[in-house]
């Protein structure tokens, strides 16, 4: 007779995990102090537009001004979005790690599973801290 095998599968809050992350809670307030310097430039903006003398002159400030705060917002952005990938990238690599040194043959996010499996929320966790 064959010997059973035995499908081990585990089961993980990502979002818990995302969230408890030190890398992940540094991405935000580092995003958040770019928002606020952002602010702030803004609020200069605003007074060196008022400072010029025509209507034609600020309108031409105000072009200039708004093409650069495009930019860079879009910076800010893209920089944020690579920041991200590259977290994700790393807590992808340990849940990887851990399911393959403990031999788990599937790792689902735990709002698919609803029964069964082990939690490895907290190790994972843990180890992402």
């Amino acid at each position: 007779m064959a010997k059973e095998e035995k499908f081990k599968v585990a089961s993980i809050d990502v979002n818990f995990v995302v969230s408890s992350s030190k890398e992940v809670l540094a991405l935000k307030q580092e995003q958040a102090m770019k928002e606020r310097d952002l602010k702030i430039w803004l609020s200069t903006v605003n007074t060196d537009v008022m400072k010029q003398g025509t209507r034609e002159e600020q309108q031409l400030l105000v072009n200039k001004y708004n093409a650069e705060f495009a930019q860079r917002q879009d910076t800010i952005k893209r920089e944020y979005a690579m920041k991200l990938q590259e977290i994700d990238r790393n807590i992808t690599a340990i849940i990887a790690d851990v399911a393959q040194k403990e031999k788990y043959d599937m790792v689902f996010a735990k709002g698919t599973v609803l029964y069964g499996g082990d939690d490895i929320t907290a190790k994972i966790a843990e180890l992402v801290k």
